[in-house]
């Protein structure tokens, strides 16, 4: 999950100075979704809502200087909402959809 978030916030692979603090957030933000009622399966599998929700919370907090964290704590506040709701099913009917030719990643 690592290398999926650092380039999600525009990071590149062979850059690892950052490793360990984003690294860090990745699990703040894991167990903030725990903690909010997010079920384990969601947040241990690769939904591409729970990828973008942990990518706005490293992007809200890594960094002391940053303008936008308000607008990423909101984005991460309403994804973290909408992974509450998702059960071992939708994981399942996701993974499905997501498959189909034309539909999918």
């Amino acid at each position: 999950m690592l290398e999926k978030i650092k380039l999600k916030c525009g990071i590149a692979a062979g850059i690892t100075v950052y490793n360990d603090d984003i690294q860090d957030l990745i699990n703040s933000s894991k167990a903030d979704l725990m903690a909010s009622g997010v079920i384990k399966e969601v947040i241990q599998s690769d939904n591409e809502q729970l990828l973008n929700a942990i990518t706005c919370y490293v992007k809200a907090y890594r960094g002391n200087d940053r303008a936008d964290t308000d607008e990423y704590i909101k984005m991460y506040q309403d994804l973290r909402f909408y992974l509450k709701f998702l059960t071992i099913e939708d994981l399942a009917l996701i993974k499905e959809i997501t498959s189909i030719p034309g539909v999918g990643a």
